[in-house]
């Protein structure tokens, strides 16, 4: 009986040990979104239109804007046509960062603070 516990230990450790078992590889963060810009709010309605061009990858599946001043984001899907389109209330003045999501579970790194116009 101790040969077999030893030597079940002994293929568990082995297999435990094997290089680029289990999931301890890296994964390289995804880029910021390349946003249209200038971002020039609209008096009217008060919303700015986010253009976030279609060199997207693959895997990302919604956008999110988040107004720096007020703390109000907005998520979007992708188009059927690639790239996104958020309508997010702002004014001139405001700071704006948008993201990549892909399937709500993992954000992209931001973009650089936006200056609305």
């Amino acid at each position: 009986m101790r040969k077999v516990r030893a030597v079940v230990l002994s293929i568990a450790v082995a297999v435990l040990t094997v290089p680029g078992g289990g999931c301890n590889t890296p994964t390289l963060p995804i880029p910021p979104p390349i946003v249209q810009q200038p971002l020039v709010a609209d008096p009217a309605t008060g919303l700015v239109t986010i253009v976030i061009e279609d060199s997207i990858p693959e895997r990302v599946t919604h956008a999110l804007a988040l107004n720096d001043s007020t703390q109000h984001g907005v998520v979007e899907a992708r188009r059927v046509t690639g790239g996104f389109e958020l309508q997010l209330p702002a004014e001139a003045g405001d700071y704006v960062y948008c993201y990549y999501m892909l399937q709500f579970t993992e954000l992209s790194l931001g973009t650089t603070a936006i200056l609305v116009h």
